[in-house]
């Protein structure tokens, strides 16, 4: 159920939507104008993969990151002790080697049985036994093996567990929050740690006449103005909404602007130009993506 000031919210913008496309259709002007705010192209909130306590907290807000950056650890002493014994274990070659030596035996004991029963000097029931005592050793040889593979798989277990309280930048951008600190415990029903942010493009939402709406497509380039700093950058039409909202009688679309020098803010208040009686004013192909839900 939506929240009732959030209806408020979009009836407001819904509102001074219109007003801008009244006024500029009224002073005469060639374009109609919708009000709207910019967001991060992506805001990503980070959490480790299980609970445990915070061992070291790498950056601070404000910071750069790039893709792959470790920005946080949980403890994991007690796992890199258990990693240690099960390398160590790996690494112990004493059991193979018993297992080889008594294979070897009951292989070497088999032969001279074999020898004997040509000369007449040993039964059938003696080799079927040292047959037997073969398959054994060879069986406590593959155990011996296996052992070890297991406890190489085990050592990836414990490092991937290491890993997993690794907490690393999916992306390159900003860090936007740090919600914990050196020694803070979480639990997985919260377990968010840090923020990270993408700025080297922005999403702009903006609420737009049915009629202006279906005018637009996909791809085509747009002017947006930034109120505050009055820049006017070239825009991106990513995704236009199917659906009407009923309480303000608008389409949400939104755009996306190149930020890669990073002049320009998140959050700004900022007004899309459309053309009025225009289909598109050019299509920028380095935007063009498919419809998808614009992300939050």
């Amino acid at each position: 159920m939506q929240h009732p000031m959030s209806s408020l919210a979009v009836r407001f913008v819904g509102g001074l939507a219109f007003l801008s496309m009244l006024v500029s259709r009224l002073s005469g002007a060639d374009v109609v104008r919708f009000d709207g705010l910019t967001d991060p192209y992506r805001e990503i909130g980070l959490a480790a993969g299980e609970p445990g306590v915070i061992h070291e907290v790498l950056i601070r807000e404000g910071e750069q990151v790039e893709a792959g950056q470790v920005l946080a650890k949980l403890d994991t002493a007690v796992l890199e002790c258990t990693l240690e014994i099960a390398r160590q274990r790996s690494r112990s070659t004493g059991a193979l080697q018993a297992a080889e030596a008594e294979r070897d035996l009951r292989q070497k004991y088999l032969d001279q049985l074999s020898q004997l029963r040509d000369r007449g000097h040993s039964t059938q029931r003696e080799i079927d036994r040292a047959e037997a005592d073969l398959r054994v050793a060879e069986a406590r040889l593959a155990i011996a093996q296996e052992e070890i593979e297991l406890q190489l798989l085990e050592c990836r277990r414990i490092e991937a567990q290491i890993e997993r309280r690794t907490i690393r930048a999916p992306l390159t951008g900003v860090v936007s929050e740090v919600l914990r600190d050196v020694g803070e415990s979480f639990m997985s029903s919260d377990a968010r740690v840090v923020t990270v942010v993408q700025l080297d493009r922005l999403r702009a939402k903006f609420p737009v006449d049915p009629a202006t709406a279906a005018q637009l497509t996909l791809g085509q380039s747009h002017e947006v103005e930034f109120v505050d700093s009055g820049n006017r950058v070239p825009a991106v039409v990513e995704t236009i909404s199917p659906v009407i909202d009923a309480k303000s009688d608008t389409v949400l679309v939104t755009v996306v602007i190149d930020n890669s020098e990073e002049t320009l803010r998140s959050g700004a208040r900022c007004v899309l130009n459309v053309p009025i009686g225009s289909s598109a004013s050019g299509t920028a192909t380095q935007f063009t993506s498919k419809r998808r839900p614009a992300q939050q």
